[in-house]
């Protein structure tokens, strides 16, 4: 029954079942909207039994903390094994995250609950992004999902929630299966389609061609994972593909977790790889900016490998580092976890071998739902928190720019939950909480930087950040038995602003001290202040 559900979410419908009644959902129902635009909402209705409904259908919205928002009851008259096509229009009060459940009743009699069929996001303000903001996500190099997805508004969906940069998996082997042979259109529609809503694609170039490999018969793994048999194929192809695209260029990320099992060659074959690729992209584009990266989970340290790569030479042709932390994905809090000492392990190295580059974290995630048997979920409500969290507690570390994995959860048809749990649309391009909690941070943060931490009591955290304009102080506690009131003075008499996890905002007056109480939870709030916070 579990994998019908989920092929069912395959086909873009998401459908429940209860005596015999069932609902799909139509593709064109709302799912990004601006407060004040009418939320769509269209499903059909089919009924498997044998007695007719003549009664009425109630489509409520339910939003993160599992109240009533909004709610559309019409008449519903529905033969017995006939199906009938329904729409309503919604109109949301407040910016936020929502889920749409639906009664079906006989007469007065309930005869059918369907438990979120739908979701959608609500935002209050266009967000407005700067060129150099600090946060991207992996928005997919599977051409063929793309195609599906990007029609659907996937595309544009990641810039309604703040997102400017775009990593992708870039493979040479398809852009140039044959020596000498282009194949530009591969990737080039996808990279039009980024630009053109306001994303900047970051290519990883990845996986050589079978023609241009050292892979021997025999050797364990596939062709495209070794070094290049020839790096003067190599070199001409990193030159032609930064010198195509070279007019939006600004980031080139060589390779994707080389010290995994991605890359079947020595450290120091990558860093021939890097040292290559930085001087043919500097002969086409000087000012382009080369990244180098490492997995850092439970089975990989990416910090032996960061030296070997520095002992054979490639530092001085690497602009930025990156990491892929995925040590957030725990089931413990992560402020308990290896997710921030891995970050202070790796600007203490960025700062002993390259102290002015920028340090980023190009992969990192947590799970909503369990994804096989490694990876554990949290669910999605701590899913949201804690991408929020682990946002300012990066930011806080030095890191620049931070890219969530991925936002998008494609189908998997062989492993439990049959999709990737992690991303910020479901399967079916609705939105997650997560996705919420990350356009609060992004419209939030994406001009700030990291200013200081107030001192609070054990398992609380209040992270304050400049922008221009003013401050923005993070505050939020560990888990629920540290939650509590804390009070901030502020050197201002007029009110501040105080934003919740899901968007919404009011405004608090301070008191004659200048001071306002504030509760904190698992659940962030920021403060936006003319002035710096002290606490009280």
């Amino acid at each position: 029954m579990r994998l019908i559900a989920c092929l069912i979410l395959l086909l873009g419908g998401l459908m429940q079942a209860f005596s015999g009644l069932s609902i799909e959902v139509m593709k064109n129902s709302t799912t990004v909207a601006r407060l004040g635009e009418e939320v769509h909402f269209g499903g059909m209705l089919r009924n498997e039994n044998s007695t007719p409904i003549d009664g009425s259908i109630d489509i409520r919205l339910i939003d993160f903390h599992g109240a009533q928002s909004a709610s559309r009851v019409q008449p519903l008259v529905l033969g017995a094994n006939a199906a009938k096509s329904f729409t309503v229009q919604l109109h949301p009060e407040q910016a936020g995250y929502y889920a749409i459940c639906a009664k079906a009743c006989n007469g007065a009699s309930s005869v059918a609950n369907f438990e979120r069929i739908w979701s959608l996001a609500i935002f209050d303000h266009a967000i407005d992004v700067p060129g150099d903001s600090p946060f991207g996500t992996y928005i997919i190099g599977n051409v063929k999902m793309l195609a599906d997805i990007v029609p659907r508004g996937f595309f544009k969906n990641m810039v309604q929630a703040g997102v400017k940069w775009g990593t992708l998996d870039t493979w040479w082997k398809r852009l140039e299966p044959t020596a000498g042979a282009y194949h530009w259109d591969y990737y080039e529609r996808w990279f039009k389609e980024a630009l053109a809503v306001g994303i900047t694609p970051i290519p990883h170039l990845f996986g050589i061609p079978d023609w241009a490999s050292s892979y021997k018969p025999g050797k364990p793994s596939n062709p495209w994972l070794y070094p290049p048999s020839d790096w003067k194929a190599w070199d001409k192809f990193v030159y032609d593909f930064v010198t195509r695209y070279k007019d939006w260029l600004v980031y080139l990320r060589i390779w994707n977790e080389p010290n995994t099992g991605y890359w079947q060659g020595t450290p120091a074959d990558y860093a021939k790889l890097v040292i290559i690729a930085s001087q043919a992209a500097r002969r086409a584009k000087p000012d382009i900016k080369i990244i180098i990266e490492a997995a850092a989970t439970a089975n990989y340290d990416p910090f032996p490998f960061f030296d070997a790569v520095d002992a054979a030479g490639a530092t001085p042709y690497w602009d930025l580092i990156a990491i892929h932390n995925y040590f957030l994905n725990n089931v413990d809090y992560p402020e308990r976890t290896r997710f921030v000492p891995t970050h202070d392990a790796f600007i203490q190295w960025r700062n002993s071998h390259k102290p002015n580059a920028e340090a980023w974290d190009t992969e990192f995630a947590c799970m909503a739902d369990d994804w096989g048997t490694e990876w554990k979920g949290v669910g999605e409500v701590h899913q949201a928190q804690w991408l929020a969290r682990s946002h300012v507690l990066a930011f806080s570390k030095g890191l620049k720019k931070l890219f969530w994995f991925p936002g998008y959860s494609w189908p998997d048809p062989t492993t439990p939950p049959y999709y990737n749990p992690s991303g910020l649309l479901r399967a079916d391009l609705t939105p997650r909480p997560a996705y919420v909690a990350y356009r609060t941070i992004a419209s939030a943060l994406s001009r700030a930087v990291y200013d200081r931490s107030l001192p609070l009591a054990a398992d609380q955290y209040a992270m304050v950040f400049w922008r221009p304009g003013g401050y923005v102080t993070t505050l939020w506690s560990v888990d629920a038995k540290h939650a509590g009131r804390i009070a901030l003075k502020f050197e201002q008499s007029s009110p501040v602003e105080v934003i919740g996890l899901m968007g919404q905002r009011h405004s608090r007056a301070l008191d004659a001290a200048r001071s306002a109480a504030f509760d904190i939870s698992e659940e962030m709030i920021l403060v936006c202040s003319e002035t710096p916070p002290k606490v009280q």
